[in-house]
């Protein structure tokens, strides 16, 4: 769908510049902080708002299977709150709770789980050279991703996450680091304008491809739905 190829570009996006901000909080606690202590503090900071979603979606599950006479199976509710509250994925979960997605009560969750393991990842290497390991990283996924393409959010596709997830965070310590290196703001440089025409040729078609398309499917609706009484009239 056109809004999952968009909220995609999106997270390519911001995931960089999470790592980013994440590595400035954290760039004073490399010798203080363990890889417990590390893990712990990111789950206190996501776990809350984890458990409020899968609690919502599992009680709108049940009164659905209650309105609509679907029968689930117990264990297959219990299972997927339970691990949908310790972040865990639900490999081959029955479609009547969501199934294949491996967060079948909280989909998009996929994302937060390989956030949280490629943290921790991050967090145990620590101490080898940020940079260089970075770029390794990055460029290892990003080929990969060419093979396989991207996913991660299904059981057949739960391998694929990780390079997908490896890429983004990798090129954002890449960034971090590299901003240390860069000598301070020069002003509107030729250098400036140069990338950010293009960012511009690189993102504006995609931005312009979706409202293209939005608009065309929005306007194809309206004229179906405008037709199909006219000609059922017509028939009477």
């Amino acid at each position: 769908m056109a809004w999952r190829k968009r909220w995609t570009v999106r997270r390519h996006v911001f995931q960089p510049e999470r790592l980013c901000r994440l590595s400035l909080a954290y760039e004073k606690r490399v010798d203080g902080l363990s890889v417990i202590g590390f893990a712990t503090a990111r789950l206190i900071r996501v776990m809350p708002i984890i458990v409020l979603a899968v609690t919502v979606s599992a009680t709108y599950v049940l009164f659905r299977s209650f309105v609509s006479h679907v029968d689930i199976r117990t264990s297959a509710i219990v299972s997927a709150t339970m691990l949908g509250m310790l972040n865990l994925p639900y490999l081959y979960a029955p479609s009547a709770v969501g199934g294949p997605q491996l967060f079948p009560l909280n989909g998009p969750q996929y994302s937060l789980f390989l956030e949280i393991v490629a943290n921790v990842v991050w967090w145990a290497g620590r101490h080898l050279p940020q940079m260089a390991t970075a770029a390794a990283v990055s460029l290892v996924c990003a080929a990969t991703l060419i093979v396989i393409g991207i996913g991660g959010n299904t059981t057949e596709t739960f391998w694929y996450g990780f390079p997908h997830v490896g890429v983004s965070f990798a090129l954002g310590i890449f960034l971090f680091h590299l901003d240390r290196r860069l000598p301070e703001w020069g002003g509107w440089t030729p250098v400036f304008w140069c990338l950010f025409v293009g960012i511009a040729l690189l993102f504006a078609p995609v931005e312009a491809s979706f409202s293209v398309k939005l608009a065309g499917n929005s306007l194809w609706r309206r004229y179906w739905c405008w037709q199909v009484p006219t000609f059922g009239l017509g028939i009477v």
